[in-house]
């Protein structure tokens, strides 16, 4: 696919415990349409962790489809100011997810990232995949 137009990348993490049983979520939209969405268990971790994979699954799907400009939606508002620069990222265990976010955004030729409150509808469409995730374990 060759495209010319800005996809859409919302995704989601939440952990009952921080750290604790996890799940990430993304949905990926393309010209208004729901053109892929992914939910998985990551057993026991942070909320962050949970962020950080839910971007970097997204991330990697959204190449994988052929899009090459990607905006994304997050209500975490660590990891919209990490990437955005507004915050170093301290913790080991982030910083390995930090790299591997950025070394996949640098596969796009354009990019952007925006916190968004947990009440944006989007938002609340990967939380409900995490959440139905969490409860079957």
């Amino acid at each position: 696919m060759n495209d010319k137009t800005t996809s859409l990348l919302v995704t989601d993490g939440a952990s009952r415990g921080n750290p604790g049983p996890a799940a990430s979520a993304y949905l990926l939209f393309r010209d208004g349409r729901e053109i892929a969405s992914c939910v998985t268990y990551l057993g026991k971790e942070t909320n962050n962790v949970a962020e950080y994979t839910a971007l970097r699954d997204g991330l990697s799907a959204a190449l994988k489809l052929g899009l090459q400009k990607i905006t994304i939606l997050s209500d975490s508002e660590l990891v919209v100011r990490q990437l955005n620069g507004q915050y170093r990222v301290k913790k080991p265990h982030l910083q390995i997810l930090y790299r591997e976010v950025t070394d996949i955004l640098q596969e796009f030729s354009s990019w952007s990232i925006s916190h968004v409150p947990r009440q944006n509808r989007f938002i609340r469409m990967a939380d409900a995949l995490c959440n139905q995730e969490l409860d079957l374990h």
